[in-house]
């Protein structure tokens, strides 16, 4: 019961992170867009705030803290500027419903056992991840020693830290447990927001209707990829599944009628990925550069508002990427050039694939483009 309490912990933190974002970039309407994608929007502005205070030398608890002061205060001032409607609320009850019922159905085992004790299928990774987020939360980012992570996770590289290190930090700032509980509750807060962003990319990007949308969230709520991932404790891969329908959603949406705002939204959780598993990254924008290619194959854009789109999003990228640009770029190229990308990523990332996929109905049909 305690990991159940911490996981819903985790989402309200999230969720709380990403209103302000939400409402303020997205206009209102009777959509229930802007609040079923809050935890999503949370957790890639969490990271990114993150990592633009990681330069001024704060310790790993520090920064999560002040991310979350900033954070909420934003969705304070956004609430009054531009809240809910009754609609919204109403209309989100049931895609959160699923989010919820894909808990349940899929972390059970880890609420049986309680955060202490659970560990899936041992995945080797955790332990070196773990060192690293224990040893974040007490010292700065830049104050790495490679005797601490020989051996763990490509040493002491930047891009070697996940940016959900620092979620984990504020859920056990905020909760008092240790922070190597936080893991398994990570990937279990995963669980909830893949259904509901694989709502959105139907309702919203692919404008399927409302039972469509609902099926195919209850689909990936039930799926036995999205299991066997949080069984794996495949945090990285889990992100990927949260945010890859978002981000075909929101490209969906920018194809459609060409918005600043939806692009900044767009970098947004682009930049989020970037910085919290860069590999998973690289997946989301093939997947988005497909979208714009078939948009412009089907004449649905031309090819000047496609460069627009894809310059806008990237000089985005770029100006909160640059300080870390080239460890990931050196990472991605060794990793390509390598035995490692052959011997173990290239099944972690046709997994990806397939999840990632794996939430779209069948036959969406370029017409979703109108």
């Amino acid at each position: 019961m305690d990991a159940l309490l911490l996981t819903l912990c985790v989402l309200l933190l999230l969720t709380a992170s990403g209103l302000g974002p939400s409402l303020l970039l997205l206009p209102r309407n009777e959509s229930p867009l802007r609040l079923i994608i809050s935890p999503a929007v949370g957790l890639s502005t969490f990271i990114l705030l993150s990592f633009a205070l990681v330069r001024f030398g704060f310790t790993g608890s520090t920064i999560a803290e002040t991310t979350l002061i900033i954070l909420i205060t934003l969705s304070v001032v956004a609430l009054r500027i531009s809240g809910p409607s009754r609609v919204e609320l109403k209309r989100a009850v049931l895609p959160i419903a699923i989010g919820l019922t894909a808990l349940a159905l899929i972390a059970w085992p880890l609420f049986y056992e309680g955060g202490r004790h659970f560990i899936g299928y041992g995945n080797p990774d955790v332990p070196g991840l773990l060192q690293q987020a224990t040893y974040l939360k007490s010292h700065p980012f830049g104050l790495y020693g490679g005797e601490q992570f020989v051996g763990y996770a490509y040493g002491v590289r930047p891009d070697a830290v996940l940016g959900m290190f620092y979620v984990m930090l504020i859920g056990s700032a905020t909760t008092g447990v240790p922070i190597w509980v936080m893991f398994s509750v990570a990937c279990a807060a995963m669980v909830a927001i893949a259904p509901l962003c694989t709502y959105v990319l139907c309702a919203d990007g692919l404008r399927t209707s409302r039972c469509t949308a609902v099926g195919a969230a209850l689909v990936l709520a039930a799926s036995a990829q999205l299991a066997n991932t949080f069984y794996l404790q495949s945090l990285g891969t889990l992100c990927v599944a949260a945010i890859g329908p978002l981000a075909l959603a929101l490209s969906l949406l920018a194809c459609r009628e060409f918005h600043l705002r939806i692009t900044v939204l767009l970098a947004i959780v682009c930049g989020g990925m970037l910085f919290n598993y860069y590999p998973g990254a690289a997946v989301i924008m093939v997947l988005l550069a497909s979208v714009v290619v078939t948009a412009v194959v089907a004449s649905h854009i031309t090819i000047k508002q496609a460069l627009v789109l894809t310059c806008s999003v990237v000089a985005i990228l770029l100006i909160v990427s640059v300080p870390y640009l080239g460890n990931i770029i050196r990472s991605l190229s060794f990793e390509m050039s390598g035995n490692m990308l052959i011997e173990r990523s290239a099944s972690e990332i046709q997994q990806t694939f397939a999840l990632a996929l794996s939430c779209l109905p069948v036959r969406p049909g370029s017409r979703r483009f109108r």
